[in-house]
């Protein structure tokens, strides 16, 4: 039995080359037998305990070792991987490791690679068969082996499932999917990035303190059930991303911490391993077996859940020592610089197996270090990500809009700096759950003013946000203003719905997503310079940004106008680069949205006079807190508004 496991086991997990090992190590089904009307399981087990004197499987099966029938012993089999075959087993039956130390010690410690793991303050591993799932998403993953993040729309809504509904009805993985689907495709979102999906033992840690990388949290069901949600999603063509935090785990002895009794998963030394701020254990990205785990872990939720990929949250503690952490020695590589040189090596590799793997998947960098080539290939010297967060931008524009408008002027710089730097970045803008929540504030309580005058700025605000160079993602409660932070055992406070302000503000995000989506020019980024171009950068005086989108269509281009002053402007000249009729997409002031425009699909001819530098330009009333698309209609040739064509089926 060992030496046929041996014969398969792979070669390379201790060089850190196994990228698969999920397949082998923890709990796997082999046989099934019909015993007494009910199914009967033969499951190997596997664990990586080096230094374990002896092993033993404990769980529900052998009366937690106390059944002298079943020992539950495992052999030893090569480089410090032990092994069991146990019979008789069934269907939700719990487990733990019962690990003898060199000093003599007996401990018990859950499964690494378990699928699914009783929720705290219970500590054992569960045994579920998650094989027998019908998928129905292969047109959605064949389409997916072609899709380019560079020249595609992504807008993403994070969510955390706990509190979004929180609802007994709605505490299910499978009892949700109809529901935020739904609200997704409605909504026009084109991803959801799903938080706190691995196993973690406390909620107050938002699930960022994983325990086991490779169970799916049980507080919303089962395996089963989450690949339902998941189906369902790309059914209707939603992408899944899901939070991943690779640089560190809970500090928990019944989870990865001093697993088998030594530092292995993390550095015998200290000033490595601790970190004192955040109270968690540092992955040791020297060690092989620590890379094949955790590379294989990234691959597992592509694998196994068809996750469309991986947000890599807080990744500048893998790409630095001491980064966040206070030490009495600063932790230093070889080089006596502060860079993880093993952490680099650690996210190239990932980011290359999951090309190879998985076309098509997605690798986001949440990054707040500011490394150099974070989207540029591994083959160049990058880390071979898709997308990196905005960070700068995030603070920069928030700074901006918590001021009084008599003083943005001041902070003027702040909101166009971003519009020049390099946009082959292929950056994110988002403002996610860290930016809501611990004090900080909900995001419409982040806009100036009285509440009426702070829901109109945050509409010129996601306007900015949307319109602007980069892919989008918004935590959820934003889109209709909700005004409490986020709490993850709270809810939503979807009640507001029922106020105009809010409302207003929901059925403006919901068009505003939709123009994104059906705008090439806002989201494709092929061209060198974004497809942006400022027509009035320089208005600080006024508080007004006007800049133009392009498309690599000479004709196809967009026209957005941002005032985040309380001044109206009755009559406002804006320099336009061609002379055609501009249509009027969009006005965050329509009495749709809770404004006092009454929209009428309205057209504005230029006049020939040049004005901000270009030939001609048209003239438009400019309300107080107000932002504006328009999109030119050529003379001599028939269009129909995509939006005003929308709004008519909606009707129907």
């Amino acid at each position: 039995m060992a030496d046929l496991f041996q014969q398969s086991f792979p070669s390379d997990f201790s060089q850190g080359l196994s990228f698969d090992c999920y397949l082998f190590l923890g709990n796997h089904i082999i046989d099934t037998a019909r015993i007494g009307g009910t199914d009967r399981w033969t499951v190997s087990f596997a664990v990586w305990a080096p230094d374990a004197m002896a092993v033993q499987v404990i769980g529900s099966f052998n009366q937690w070792g106390q059944d002298a029938d079943f020992s539950g012993s495992m052999q030893p089999v090569s480089d410090g991987i032990w092994h069991t075959e146990i019979s008789g087993i069934s269907d939700g039956d719990l487990y733990v490791y019962q690990i003898t130390h060199k000093d003599g010690s007996v401990h018990r410690q859950m499964d690494p690679f378990a699928r699914t793991c009783t929720l705290h303050p219970e500590n054992a591993s569960v045994i579920v068969d998650t094989s027998d799932f019908h998928w129905t998403d292969g047109d959605w993953k064949q389409a997916r082996t072609a899709y380019s993040p560079a020249t595609s729309p992504i807008n993403i809504y994070e969510l955390h499932l706990g509190s979004w509904l929180r609802n007994a009805a709605y505490r299910n993985y499978r009892s949700i999917a109809d529901a935020l689907t739904h609200y997704l495709q409605d909504m026009h979102y084109t991803h959801v990035s799903l938080t706190s999906l691995c196993e973690y033992p406390y909620d107050s840690s938002f699930g960022y303190h994983v325990g086991c990388f490779y169970a799916v949290t049980g507080r919303y069901g089962t395996p089963q059930d989450f690949k339902y949600l998941v189906n369902r999603l790309h059914e209707a063509g939603i992408g899944v991303l899901m939070d991943w935090v690779p640089g560190y785990f809970v500090k928990d002895s019944n989870w990865l911490y001093r697993f088998g009794g030594d530092w292995h998963y993390e550095s015998s030394i200290e000033n490595f391993r601790e970190n004192p701020y955040l109270g968690t254990i540092s992955f040791d990205f020297s060690k092989g077996p620590v890379q094949s785990f955790l590379i294989s872990n990234g691959l597992f939720w592509l694998d196994e859940y068809h996750l469309d990929g991986l947000c890599i949250k807080s990744l500048e503690k893998v790409l630095y020592h001491d980064f966040g952490r206070v030490h009495r020695v600063e932790p230093k590589n070889i080089y006596g610089g502060r860079e993880n040189l093993e952490g680099v090596s650690f996210i190239r590799n990932l980011n290359v197996a999951i090309r190879e793997r998985f076309p098509g998947a997605i690798t986001v960098a949440d990054d707040k270090s500011n490394w150099p080539m974070v989207t540029k290939p591994v083959y160049l010297g990058g880390l071979g990500f898709d997308l990196n967060w905005n960070y700068p931008w995030n603070n920069d524009t928030l700074e901006y809009m918590g001021a009084d408008p008599v003083y943005r002027s001041y902070l003027h710089g702040k909101m166009i700096i971003h519009a020049t730097n390099d946009f082959s970045a292929r950056t994110i803008l988002s403002v996610s759950h860290d930016d809501v929540a611990c004090g900080k504030k909900s995001l419409i309580n982040k806009m100036f003013g009285r509440p009426s005058v702070r829901g109109a700025t945050l509409k010129v605000y996601l306007t900015y946000l949307m319109t602007h160079p980069g892919k989008k993602l918004l935590f959820m409660g934003s889109e209709f203003g909700d005004e409490n932070e986020w709490q993850y055992n709270g809810s939503l406070t979807w009640s507001l719905l029922e106020e105009p302000l809010h409302s207003g503000l929901q059925a403006y995000v919901r068009i505003l997503n939709y123009i994104y989506k059906q705008e090439r020019s806002l989201w494709d980024c092929a061209q060198a310079d974004g497809g942006f171009s400022w027509i009035d950068a320089d208005n600080a005086s006024q508080n007004v940004f006007i800049y133009r989108r392009n498309s690599d269509r000479a004709d196809d281009f967009l026209l957005i106008v941002c005032n985040f002053s309380d001044v109206s402007y009755p009559e406002y000249k804006i320099g336009v680069p061609r002379f055609a009729d501009y249509g009027e997409l969009l006005n965050s002031e329509d009495t749709r949205f809770g404004g006092n425009v009454v929209y009428e699909g309205k057209r504005v001819r230029p006049k020939p006079e040049p004005w901000n530098g270009q030939p001609f330009h048209i003239n438009v009333s400019l309300p107080a807190c107000s932002a504006q698309i328009y999109k030119p209609f050529f003379p001599k040739r028939t269009h129909v508004s995509k939006l005003k064509r929308y709004e008519l089926q909606k009707k129907e």
